[in-house]
């Protein structure tokens, strides 16, 4: 049975290598979307990072065990499309034609490889939810 999230959300995966502009570009997207009114969870597979002070008030962040740092975007993202109803965009290195075939199959809606344009990402982030309502 999957849960109905009211109203649309969306899960942007993405998966970082350990850059540090790369965690900057994510938290920038995240607090630009929550600046937008959305709600959000925030799901670090990681230690604390310095980049993640003075997030706004509707972002959940959810810290998974350091242990789980190998932990893989692609089974995530078939877990939340089994369990919920919500729009997926995943973001990653891996740009094979493969890679993204099976990320598309497993579940998102969208895949993005990096190096990635912010301003594509948050375009795509805003046309999902437009389809979503």
């Amino acid at each position: 049975m999957k849960h109905d999230l009211s109203p649309p959300h969306l899960a942007i995966l993405i998966s970082l290598s350990g850059e540090g502009g790369v965690e900057r570009m994510v938290l920038n997207l995240v607090r630009e979307l929550a600046g937008m009114g959305l709600s959000m969870d925030l799901v670090l597979i990681r230690e604390e990072s310095r980049h993640l002070r003075d997030l706004p008030k509707n972002v959940n962040v959810i810290r998974l065990c350091t242990r789980h740092s190998n932990l893989s975007i692609t089974p995530l993202a078939r877990y939340l499309r089994e369990h919920y109803n919500l729009a997926i965009i995943m973001v990653t290195g891996a740009g094979g034609v493969v890679d993204r075939i099976v990320g598309l199959e497993v579940g998102a809606d969208d895949y993005v490889t990096k190096p990635f344009s912010m301003k594509e990402l948050m375009a795509r982030a805003r046309a999902m939810l437009r389809r979503a309502t």
